[in-house]
């Protein structure tokens, strides 16, 4: 009788840990199945690119003109770009997000600058060039994946991209954080190059849902295993109490008779 009803725990406890196992092995492959070639292809990234425009002229124009001016040829650009470049206006205090897609692996490096072909009395401009870099590359499921990234001048980081311009009756401080004033010379600013980094980091934010966002990491749920394996634990465990009760109400009985 004992040796029957421990075969039932060892077998009924095997069968538990095994469908975890199954359970665990079918997300397993569910994820390596996903990979580039059943994918969908292609990524889009979003370079934001904003403009402040301060005046006290009634009337001023607060329209300009940039250019996202791609470093390499083979570089993709957003619709309507060509010949390795892409030119945008904005007007007042505005923003917009420049489309970027890419269906493979590889990396590239964009200049975001303002197009000054004259210059106006009574105007400043804003002269900062920014390096823009596209990583186009294969996450932890598989799927390709796009993280984007800005540098000043000074090859810092850049939080955002933005050009200050402005228009005063009387002379006032120049935007583009006082590197230009209405004598200056038109040339831009020339980028240097930012240190690379080991790696890629990561952004947090889901796709499409802010500027350059993209779902990253692995997001495999492993609640289900989780759960399936300390359930099949925890019964283990109660059927062992029950099988060292039963043996000690046997053991009980034969010492009665």
């Amino acid at each position: 009788m004992r040796a029957k009803t421990g075969e039932r725990i060892v077998t009924g406890a095997a069968a538990l840990l095994a469908s975890a196992a199954l359970f665990i092995g079918m997300q397993g492959t569910a994820m390596a199945s996903d990979g580039p070639a059943s994918s969908a292809p292609g990524v889009t990234a979003r370079i934001p690119v904003c403009q402040e425009f301060e005046t006290n002229v009634e009337g001023a124009g607060d329209t300009f003109t940039y250019v996202l001016e791609a470093e390499s040829a083979d570089a993709p650009l957003p619709d309507g770009g060509s010949g390795g470049t892409y030119r945008f206006e904005l007007e007042g205090d505005q923003c917009r997000e420049l489309e970027v897609r890419s269906d493979e692996v590889a990396y590239y490096r964009y200049s975001l600058y303002q197009q000054i072909d004259e210059e106006k009395d009574r105007y400043s401009y804003d002269r900062t060039v920014y390096a823009v870099d596209l990583y186009y590359y294969t996450n932890s499921k598989g799927q390709l994946d796009c993280k984007v990234m800005a540098y000043n001048a000074k090859g810092e980081k850049a939080d955002q991209v933005k050009f200050e311009n402005s228009c005063w009756k009387d002379s006032a401080p120049a935007a583009g954080g006082g590197e230009d004033s209405e004598d200056s010379s038109p040339a831009q600013t020339p980028v240097k190059q930012p240190q690379q980094t080991a790696g890629i980091q990561i952004p947090t934010a889901p796709a499409g849902s802010t500027v350059g966002g993209v779902k990253t990491g692995d997001e495999t749920a492993i609640a289900g295993p989780v759960i399936l394996m300390a359930g099949s634990a925890l019964l283990l465990c109660v059927l062992m109490f029950r099988r060292r009760n039963r043996e000690e109400e046997e053991t009980d009985a034969s010492c009665e008779k």
